[in-house]
């Protein structure tokens, strides 16, 4: 299941190349996984060639992150629910700052 919605996610992105759909469009990139290294990398370069606008603050990456909820889907690590806020913090900035 997983990886059909990882491949769903790719090819989207990758049709999205050819047009201007994400061009200069403010985005937040959030990756939650065991790791996810690579895959925000991935992401990341991805964005930045449709011309996605991010910057560090609009970026995040959650790791070990099966250990940072619990069964219900609630954030149960504080650590990763302070970096959760002060993402959608400065994504809601980076936006107010467009109008």
């Amino acid at each position: 299941m997983f990886f059909c919605l990882l491949v769903s996610l790719k090819n989207v992105l990758e049709w999205c190349v050819s047009t201007t759909v994400f061009s200069n469009k403010k985005v937040g990139l959030i990756t939650a996984s065991a790791s996810g290294e690579m895959g925000q990398e991935q992401l990341s370069l991805i964005m930045k060639t449709v011309e996605a606008k991010f910057d560090n603050d609009t970026q995040l990456l959650i790791q070990g992150i099966r250990g940072k909820i619990d069964s219900d889907g609630n954030i149960i690590d504080e650590n990763t629910l302070m970096n959760i806020l002060a993402f959608i913090k400065s994504f809601e900035k980076q936006v107010e700052e467009l109008n």
